[in-house]
């Protein structure tokens, strides 16, 4: 499994510059330019492309994580009820 990605199916898969280009309303060209640093982006374009990376990569973690965890305390409370 991937660090980080978006879920598929039931598969997940490493998020790609696709994935943040379009959770940023920006072009491929533009987050490559923005992740690299070059100086003809804008600053407010730079900021919402790391954003939206930031986003794409956590977002299904968290997801993860929060359904997880609530499979997890319901698996404890379900063992608590029979023992």
């Amino acid at each position: 499994m991937a660090a980080s990605g978006i879920e598929s199916g039931t598969e997940r898969r490493r998020a790609t510059i696709h994935d943040v280009a379009r959770s940023a309303g920006v072009s491929r060209q533009t987050v490559s330019r923005a992740l690299n640093d070059k100086a003809e982006i804008d600053g407010a374009t730079k900021q919402r492309v790391v954003m939206a990376g930031t986003l794409v990569a956590v977002v299904p973690l968290l997801v993860v994580f929060l359904f997880g965890a609530r499979h997890f305390v319901r698996n404890i409370a379900a063992g608590a009820l029979k023992g």
